[in-house]
C-alpha cells in the first residue's frame, strides 16, 4: 500500500494514542473530506476498523498498519 501524506499524518497520530485515531473536529471541509478518504481506505484495506465508542468518530489501526509505517530512524549520533 502506497501511503499519502494524510494518511502518514494519521498513522503518526495513531502511534502515540495507541493505534486509535479520532477525526479532528475543528478543520476545513476541504481537510475533513480527506482525512474521511484516507480513514475509508484503511478500513477497506483490512489496516483499522472503524472506532465507534464516543462522540467523536475514529478508527483503530489493526497491527497490520502499524507495521505498514514505520518512520526512519536517524543514525546520528551525538
Amino acid at each position: 500500500m502506497k501511503i499519502t501524506e494524510v494518511q502518514r499524518k494519521i498513522l503518526e497520530a495513531a502511534r502515540g494514542a495507541g493505534g486509535r485515531y479520532r477525526f479532528r473536529t475543528q478543520q476545513p471541509a476541504t481537510e475533513a473530506k480527506l482525512e474521511q478518504e484516507a480513514c475509508e481506505a484503511f478500513v477497506a484495506g483490512d489496516y483499522a476498523r472503524w472506532l465507534s465508542l464516543g462522540p467523536t468518530p475514529g478508527i483503530v489501526f489493526t497491527d497490520k498498519a502499524l507495521r505498514l509505517y514505520q518512520p526512519e530512524k536517524s543514525n546520528k549520533s551525538t
